[in-house]
């Protein structure tokens, strides 16, 4: 249960209640869990980058202190073909897939949440495909922050690969993600997703659309004083 508050300690508004179902990858990068006041949905959200707090006190002076874990593997910006995408076309930020299959494929970590050892199991895509069935969420949301929204965009596209019938019921929403796709993998996410993707990036006198990437873009207006 979380709530926001002031600074006095009082309350904004509601609490928001949920039950954590399952934690995938490094460091908890994608947490499942289920609101309390929407039964039937389930949303999985990505974190962003994790910064190494004790990284800036282990270099000498005048040495820039060492990329966090995260960092490293975005390091890698090649583009790449991914075997479950269906054209040899379609390229994805290497650096990006590196994150997204740790958590796909690899047993999910129980490091950050209340999770037994007896509760581990596959990654995030063999645990989605269990979800199949009678007891499948009517509503299923990706969703993340910089990083982690390419990588809830990403697994969103691994999803309609590998269980198509769950894509009907699927949102997708990236706040600030950057261009981990070529402009074909773009249009494949939006044929799929259409209107039940939303991409979020505020930016002032845009000069032009941005380049083709996965999702919407957003324009923030500009203020009467500018």
């Amino acid at each position: 249960e979380h709530s926001i508050r002031d600074a006095e300690g009082e309350k904004l508004g509601p609490s928001f209640r949920y039950k954590v179902l399952g934690v995938f990858g490094v460091e908890g990068r994608c947490v499942a869990f289920a609101p309390h006041h929407t039964p039937g949905t389930l949303i999985l959200a990505f974190r962003g980058t994790r910064v190494d707090s004790n990284a800036a006190s282990r270099p000498g002076r005048g040495q820039a202190a060492p990329p966090s874990e995260d960092i490293k593997a975005l390091l890698n910006s090649s583009m790449v073909g991914v075997k479950w995408l269906p054209d040899a076309a379609m390229r994805v930020h290497a650096g990006v897939h590196r994150h997204h299959a740790d958590l796909w494929d690899a047993e999910h970590s129980t490091r950050g949440s209340s999770l037994r050892l007896d509760q581990l199991g596959e990654g995030l895509g063999g645990w989605l495909a269990g979800l199949c069935g009678a007891d499948a969420p009517q509503q299923i949301v990706f969703v993340g922050l910089s990083l982690g929204a390419a990588l809830a965009q990403m697994s969103a596209l691994r999803l309609a690969s590998e269980q198509p019938q769950l894509v009907a019921r699927t949102s997708v929403l990236g706040l600030g993600s950057f261009q981990f796709a070529n402009a074909d993998v773009g249009r494949l996410f939006e044929s799929l997703y259409g209107e039940r993707a939303a991409q979020l990036v505020t930016a002032r006198r845009m000069p032009a659309r941005p380049p083709p990437q996965v999702g919407w873009w957003v324009q923030e207006p500009p203020r009467d004083d500018e």
